[in-house]
């Protein structure tokens, strides 16, 4: 019996240093980088700049194509500017909002304040599987908030103002007028 056990701790014992000194020897010991650092955007970035920081946030730190992509999760947002129009304009809007880029916003800081049709949490289609942008893990600050807005104006084909005092997206009716003018075309 004893010699039993000796034989099966012997074993055993051979195997794990067998599988420690391959760990050991064979697979690379993995060094964490820094995060990366975000660069500063300011109004004298002028608007490619402050467009490509919205884009990498988009990708990066803000997580959005981890949803919103083509398998649908989340809706996407290639014509966020044209759908947001529509929105406002919806009987069953119900959000603080006036203009597309409000809307951009307000979708982003209180997700749940609009619920696009077919997204909502299960069971209740009012609340809003998306994260408030500004908190928690995430956490944007306004100017990313507005970086992120800019490259999805980009993306809606809308022309994207950046002003020094704003320090962001111009926020004034210039996409509505945009926008507007397309639609009459």
């Amino acid at each position: 019996m004893n010699k039993r056990f000796l034989k099966v701790a012997i074993f055993s014992g051979a195997v794990i240093g067998a599988y420690t000194l391959f760990a050991s020897l064979y697979v690379p010991l993995i060094v964490p980088e820094e995060p990366p650092s975000l660069e500063a955007v300011d109004a004298a970035s002028g608007v490619e700049g402050f467009v490509s920081l919205g884009e990498k946030l988009f990708k990066g730190k803000g997580a959005c194509a981890l949803c919103h992509n083509a398998a649908g999760r989340a809706p996407l947002l290639d014509n966020i500017v044209d759908v947001a129009n529509t929105r406002l304009a919806a009987p069953d809007y119900h959000g603080s909002a006036k203009t597309s880029v409000e809307y951009i916003r307000e979708s982003m800081v209180s997700p749940s304040a609009y619920v696009a049709p077919g997204y909502g949490m299960a069971g209740d289609e009012k609340t809003s599987p998306m994260p408030d942008v500004t908190a928690g893990a995430i956490g944007l600050s306004a100017k990313e908030v507005d970086a992120v807005i800019a490259y999805l104006k980009r993306l809606s084909g809308v022309d994207v103002t950046v002003t020094e005092e704003a320090g962001g997206v111009d926020v004034s009716g210039a996409v509505e007028a945009t926008t507007s003018a397309e639609a009459a075309r």
